[in-house]
Parts: C-alpha cells; sequence; structure tokens
C-alpha cells in the first residue's frame, strides 16, 4: 500500500541533523577564513617594507640608530657610499637622538617604539637578540663584513695551534652546534604562528571536518534504525489489516 507523508513529517530527525551539521560546518569555514584574513590583514599593516639600508634612508617615518661610539657607527661614519652616508646624515641629524649608550638599550628601544624605531647592530649580536625575542626581527642582509679573532701575544707559540684548532672545530660543525646551543630561541613563539596570514591548512580544519563527519556517520545510523522502524510499522499495519479482511 502506498505510503504518504504529511508536510511536517517530510523533514526527518536524520535530515535534521545533516542539515544543522552541514551548516554548522559552513560556519565554523566561514570562521576560520574570517579569522585567517584578519590575521593577514593586520600582518600586511605591520609590513614596513623595509628590506635594506638604502629603504630606511629613503623614508621619513621608521627612525634609525645605533649604539654611540661602536663599530656600526664608526661604520656609517667613516664610510664613503653614498647610501652609508645619507644614513648616517639622517642619524645625526634626527632629534631626540637616535644613539644609544648600549646595545641593550637599543633593543629596548625598538621594543618600545613599535615599529616606529629600527637599531643597527652587528650580526652576530642581532641574530642573539632575535633569537631571544620573540617579537623582534632582522631585516636586509649584511651591510659589512666582520671577522672576531682571539688576541695573543706577538710570536706567540700557541698561536698557530689556536688558529688550527678552530679550523678543526668548524670542519667538524662543533662551532654550528654551539652556535646553535646558545643562539636557539629558549621560548615558544605561540604568537607567530596565530599572527601569520599563511593559508589554512588541512591539521587546522581538522577538526571541524571530524565533527561533520562525526554528524553524517550519527544521521546515517539513525536514517538505518528510522528506516527499520519505518519497515517494522508497515509490516505490523500490514498484518492488522489482512487479519481485519
Amino acid at each position: 500500500m502506498p505510503i504518504y507523508l504529511t508536510k511536517e513529517e517530510k523533514l526527518t530527525a536524520p535530515m535534521r541533523l545533516v542539515s544543522g551539521m552541514w551548516w554548522f560546518f559552513a560556519l565554523m569555514m566561514l570562521n576560520s577564513y574570517t579569522a585567517n584574513l584578519a590575521a593577514f590583514m593586520t600582518t600586511s599593516r605591520q609590513n614596513t617594507g623595509i628590506k635594506s639600508i638604502s629603504d630606511l634612508a629613503d623614508q621619513n617615518k621608521i627612525q634609525f640608530g645605533t649604539q654611540k661610539g661602536g663599530s656600526t657607527e664608526s661604520f656609517f661614519r667613516e664610510s664613503n657610499d653614498s647610501v652609508y652616508r645619507l644614513a648616517w646624515s639622517k642619524m645625526i641629524q634626527t632629534q631626540p637622538s637616535v644613539f644609544t649608550d648600549t646595545p641593550e638599550a637599543g633593543v629596548e628601544r625598538v621594543k618600545k617604539a613599535k615599529g616606529d624605531y629600527a637599531f643597527l647592530m652587528e650580526t652576530t649580536s642581532l641574530e642573539y637578540q632575535v633569537e631571544k625575542n620573540c617579537d623582534l626581527e632582522s631585516v636586509g642582509s649584511q651591510i659589512g663584513e666582520k671577522h672576531y679573532g682571539i688576541a695573543v701575544p706577538i710570536g706567540s707559540d700557541y698561536r698557530s695551534n689556536l688558529s688550527w684548532a678552530i679550523l678543526q672545530l668548524g670542519e667538524k660543525g662543533e662551532l654550528f652546534e654551539l652556535k646553535k646551543t646558545w643562539w636557539s630561541k629558549k621560548m615558544t613563539c605561540e604568537q607567530n604562528e596565530e599572527e601569520d596570514g599563511s593559508d589554512l591548512s588541512v591539521k587546522e580544519l581538522g577538526g571541524v571536518f571530524l565533527v561533520l563527519l562525526g554528524g553524517l556517520i550519527i544521521a546515517y545510523i539513525l536514517g538505518i534504525g528510522e528506516f527499520l522502524w519505518n519497515i517494522q510499522k508497515i509490516a505490523v499495519e500490514e498484518r492488522l489489516l489482512h487479519m481485519k479482511l
């Protein structure tokens, strides 16, 4: 015998569950996209576009300086390069002074300036500070090359031994391992990942897909149960009808 469903009976419990889970999935995807877009826009606004000393020298928004009396100051003061001369001219003309007494003071000034001040320092010291501070970053390439050495008396017998030992450490990779030990980050920079406006990965959206899959499985089980229950109900009604006949 044919089965007729009323308008209220057409949307069954499994169908309601599937519909609800689908709308939940769509809402979560939209929410994730909006959050990622907001992070991307924030990162884009924070990106100053400064990639080199030339970029710093050609703008007036971001002040920049270095340690007073340090080797970096001497490099800019004595340089004959037009870009470096322009940068030095801006540093000495800027008020209040952009020079600091120590590298640590320069790092603190960068933190407090919130993107309006850049500190120029030696690459080795810069790398160390960046590794220890999640809110700092280095920009551009090296503008000068400088090497460190160990001072010994003139004509010292162990000068060649020290040089040979340092070369051996470099070839064996032990110097690199020492640098990783002392230069590696001691803290977890979780905010860097959260504020990164990169593409959404399957790993980040895995929970949303699992919820959708779980809802579909439950709806499938409920649908089978409802189907079997309807079959049993129809069978009982058919049996009663035959008994009446």
